[in-house]
């Protein structure tokens, strides 16, 4: 279970991948995928560790390793062989690890020496279930025979993993993407390269279709500080249609035309960014209280009638949702934004956003927006913060903004990338200090991350569209 934990905490790291699958030499496998003929049907999750030939030879990285995942205290060996000392293990195999949905796991162990292998894995008959199955020993959770399908060999990497089910991707994308991911360790971080496969011609699929090849350097106009800024020109009604689904989960709105109403308020009030240069966006955890931050460059032509309605209205309503003006500093438009009636719902919302959902289940509060421009440009902010996010866009638009240390890396791996830019993220480890202890329980917990593990230092991810998939390259600092 432990090489779960581990796998878990990597994938924190994936939101899209890169790096085309190796043509496995026909008829027979890549040896060290071997295991996968022997996979379960379903899995959600699978993993091929590194051998102990590759262990035993940067015992410093792959240490470091464990040591940002809080196992410091863990041996590698006991990870990713199940035994300290992994005797009857073949050294040059590296073995396997596979999670169903239900949570049910399966670790292949390539055996050189079934005998003396089974010796070792003695301390673990009962808790696991211990079977031999023609070249390996395998060790599970779950009483589970091999499926009747093939699974492609995983991309190259010390780690390679193939992700089916992690809820990421159901947030992000839609049910059948497919995340591949090949990781190689240095001493101080880790590269990574792989790709989402969309699962259908709509959703992911589409919305990469429709995406335009983009220039990146918008990050550089959200302050560095931030936990977590990300570029992109994937259509922008993709965020209208996660915000809908947010808003109408935990504020409550139950009527279907105001359902409707409200997706439409927000598709409109996106669309006008120019697509060509899409649009950054920041998330601040300051305080304990989420806020965040958009600019982008608006696109030709006048503002759209729903716009034109806000700016001019002391308040205006669409469907359930109600803006109210409210007095902003230094020439910002500003709005409570609320929900008349609505039933507000905490379940599966992070701590730090619960008062984005007080604010808009009370008239007398509302959730803070602040609205601002410059030339062609606009910035959109909310909550706590978000006078002081949007002055601080505002000014790094006019002056011109330097870039971060993550931006650096974020340009790097686009020049390195192949196919048309469309998304980057980069991820700053402070920005999470304020995040909630609760929160801070909950993340750990969702990659199964040790007591003292520590996220990325620095992490910059650059994704490209080729061949259909959405391909990836990234970069993380310990």
């Amino acid at each position: 279970m432990r090489a779960c934990h581990l796998l878990c905490w990597l994938c924190v790291a994936s939101a899209c991948g890169d790096a085309t699958d190796p043509a496995p030499p026909p008829p027979v496998r890549a040896p060290a995928d071997e295991f996968l003929s022997h996979l379960p049907q379903g899995v959600a999750l699978t993993m091929r560790l590194p051998s102990a030939t590759a262990v035993e030879r940067r015992p410093e990285a792959f240490a470091a390793l464990l040591r940002a995942c809080g196992r410091e205290t863990t041996s590698p060996r006991a990870v990713f062989f199940a035994v300290d000392r992994p005797e009857g293990i073949d050294p040059e195999q590296g073995p396997g690890f596979a999670m169903l949905p239900s949570g049910g796991w399966v670790h292949y162990l390539p055996a050189r020496d079934k005998s003396a292998l089974n010796r070792a894995l003695q301390g673990r008959t009962g808790a696991v279930s211990v079977r031999e199955l023609n070249r390996w020993v395998v060790l599970s959770r779950v009483g589970l025979g091999a499926g009747d399908f093939e699974e492609k060999p995983l991309p190259a990497g010390d780690f390679a993993l193939r992700v089916r089910q992690h809820p990421l991707l159901k947030l992000l994308g839609q049910t059948g993407d497919v995340l591949e991911l090949g990781v190689r360790l240095g001493l101080g971080g880790f590269d990574l390269a792989g790709r989402i496969v969309p699962g259908g011609s709509g959703g992911t699929a589409a919305a990469l279709a429709d995406a335009r090849p983009g220039a990146g350097g918008l990050v550089d106009y959200i302050p560095s500080g931030l936990a977590l800024r990300v570029e992109t020109t994937l259509p922008p009604t993709l965020l209208a249609s996660f915000l809908t689904r947010r808003v109408i989960a935990h504020g409550g709105i139950e009527g279907s035309d105001d359902r409707v109403q409200l997706e439409r308020f927000l598709r409109e009030a996106l669309t006008g960014i120019d697509r060509n240069t899409g649009y950054a966006l920041g998330i601040d955890f300051k305080g304990g209280k989420a806020s965040f931050v958009v600019v982008g460059e608006a696109g030709p032509g006048a503002a759209s009638p729903i716009l034109a309605k806000l700016q001019r209205a002391v308040r205006s309503s669409y469907g359930a949702l109600v803006l109210d003006e409210r007095e902003a500093p230094d020439g910002l438009l500003g709005w409570y934004a609320w929900v008349a009636d609505a039933t507000p719902k905490l379940d599966g919302l992070p701590e730090c956003s619960w008062g984005w959902i007080d604010g808009l289940a009370h008239e007398e509060r509302g959730l803070l927006l602040a609205y601002a421009r410059w030339r062609r440009w606009f910035i959109v902010a909310g909550g706590p913060r978000a006078d002081l996010l949007a002055r601080a866009v505002r000014s790094k638009v006019a002056r011109g903004a330097n870039r971060s240390r993550g931006s650096f890396a974020l340009l790097d791996l686009r020049q390195q990338g192949d196919g048309d830019y469309v998304v980057g993220a980069v991820f700053a480890a402070a920005g999470l200090d304020g995040l909630p202890p609760a929160d801070r329980q909950a993340l750990s917990a969702m990659f199964h991350a040790g007591a003292t593990a520590q996220a990325p230092r620095a992490l910059a991810l650059a994704g490209f569209r080729k061949d259909g998939a959405l391909t990836l390259t990234g970069r993380a600092l310990y």
